[in-house]
C-alpha cells in the first residue's frame, strides 16, 4: 500500500508508463533521459514514505537486449518479414515475452519432485498434485 500513487508520479512524465506489482515496478520509456527522470521521481516518491530504491536490482535496459520481470524473459526481436516494407515506419520488431531459464528450471524441479513423491500413488492424485503447480 506504500507504493500506491508511484505510478500516478512516473506518469507525470512524458511517454513514461509504469507496470507495477505488489512491489516489482517497471517503467518503460522511449529514451534513457526520461528514464531516469522517472527513477529520480520514484526515488523522491519512496523517501518521503522512508523506503529507497534498491540500486543492486534497479537497471536501465534496451528493450533490444532484453530483461526479467516477475519469472518472465521479455524482449524486443527484429521482424525479419517486415523489413523492408513499405509503411513499416519506426516500428522495429516483434515483442516477446518468455518464461526465464530459470523460472522452467524451477518447474521443472518442481514437478520432477512431485512425481517421485507420488510414483506409486493413483493418477488421479497425482494429476490433483501436478495442476497447481502448472497452472502457476
Amino acid at each position: 500500500m506504500v507504493m500506491n500513487g508511484v505510478e500516478t508520479e512516473v506518469t507525470k512524465i512524458k511517454f513514461c508508463s509504469p507496470v507495477r506489482y505488489a512491489d516489482d515496478m517497471l517503467v518503460l520509456a522511449r529514451t534513457n533521459e526520461q528514464l531516469n527522470e522517472a527513477l529520480e521521481a520514484i526515488k523522491n516518491f519512496l523517501k518521503l514514505r522512508g523506503l529507497e530504491v534498491n540500486e543492486n536490482k534497479t537497471v536501465i535496459v534496451n528493450i533490444e537486449t532484453g530483461f526479467k520481470y516477475l519469472g518472465y524473459f521479455i524482449r524486443e526481436y527484429e521482424d525479419i518479414t517486415r523489413q523492408g516494407k513499405k509503411g513499416y515506419g519506426n516500428k522495429k520488431g516483434v515483442v516477446l515475452c518468455k518464461p526465464s531459464k530459470e523460472a522452467i528450471k524451477s518447474i521443472k524441479t518442481k514437478i520432477k519432485a512431485i512425481t517421485k513423491k507420488y510414483a506409486n500413488a493413483k493418477a488421479s492424485t497425482l494429476i490433483m498434485q501436478l495442476n497447481p503447480v502448472i497452472r502457476g
